[in-house]
């Protein structure tokens, strides 16, 4: 079963506080929504879209739900291409502890705390290596890793 309506609201706040700065490079932030997969089952998913050069970013969160842990990622997204933060770093070989400093399991915690310091460590990220991606000035294609599965 999905994030409780407080779940919803605290990722829904946080994203907001920490990302909404971007509104001044064009990004129009939607408000949180309950979405689902079959592979994934229910996360909250805010996306944040730049109407050019057609850039989104999207926030996901997924609760702690056994087996699965507690996980926030950002995609960037420009037509129809697609990556994370994280494949991104491992793809260009950066240091591992980038990585680890945008997992939310790295942060203790009330879930309001947790989440916040985890957007924060990934927007300083974004700024350090991907701000020509989110200002529209390149895009970089990564390949998407199967690990061995292909």
């Amino acid at each position: 079963m999905v994030t409780h309506k407080a779940d919803l609201q605290v990722f829904d706040t946080e994203v907001n506080r920490v990302f909404g700065d971007l509104q001044r490079y064009g990004f129009a932030f939607s408000p949180a929504t309950i979405a689902s997969t079959p592979a994934l089952g229910e996360y909250i998913e805010i996306i944040a879209a730049r109407a050019t050069p057609g850039l989104k970013l999207l926030f996901h969160y997924l609760p702690p739900e056994d087996p699965r842990r507690e996980v926030i990622t950002i995609f960037l997204e420009n037509r129809g291409d697609c990556f994370s933060i994280d494949e991104y770093l491992f793809h260009k070989k950066i240091d591992p502890a980038v990585s680890e400093s945008i997992e939310i399991s790295s942060y203790s915690g009330p879930m309001e705390l947790r989440v916040s310091r985890c957007l924060e460590a990934a927007k300083k990220v974004l700024l350090l290596y991907l701000k020509g991606t989110l200002l529209g000035s390149d895009w970089e294609h990564i390949p998407f890793d199967w690990m061995g599965y292909k």
